[in-house]
């Protein structure tokens, strides 16, 4: 592994630029001053060993990455990975909600509080001496 920068300073973002959420989720990033690795896979070839990399960061499937609800979808409940990498580089609308890496750790944002919760934990639960 180590396709993806995993830098606890910079915030990389998965997303399709013609998304609602997708797009709020990007102009939080932004927002937030935070460093910004962005890759709109509109405009970004994103390779297997790149959603390879994604998938173990998720600990999902390739499945779990593709919006099976959508017209496009031809599939079923399940798919092989390579299948489901096709899938993504040739109808990016697709993928399911925006995938955000920040150091070790990956999520897909499926709300925009997932987002903020992401990069601003709950500060209740520190213990303040």
């Amino acid at each position: 592994m180590g396709v993806l920068a995993k830098s606890s300073r910079e915030v990389s973002i998965f997303y399709d630029s013609n998304k609602k959420l997708h797009k709020e989720v990007y102009a939080y990033l932004v927002s937030s001053g935070k460093s910004i690795n962005q890759r709109d896979i509109n405009k970004f070839d994103i390779t297997g060993t790149i959603y390879a990399e994604l998938i173990e960061l998720l600990e999902c499937d390739i499945i779990d990455l593709i919006d099976t609800s959508h017209e496009k979808y031809q599939g079923g409940d399940s798919i092989e990975f390579n299948d489901g990498v096709d899938v993504l580089r040739n109808q990016p609308e697709l993928l399911r909600f925006p995938i955000l890496v920040n150091d070790k750790k990956a999520l897909q944002a499926k709300s925009m509080s997932d987002a903020i919760k992401f990069f601003d934990p709950d500060t209740a639960q520190v213990r303040i001496p």
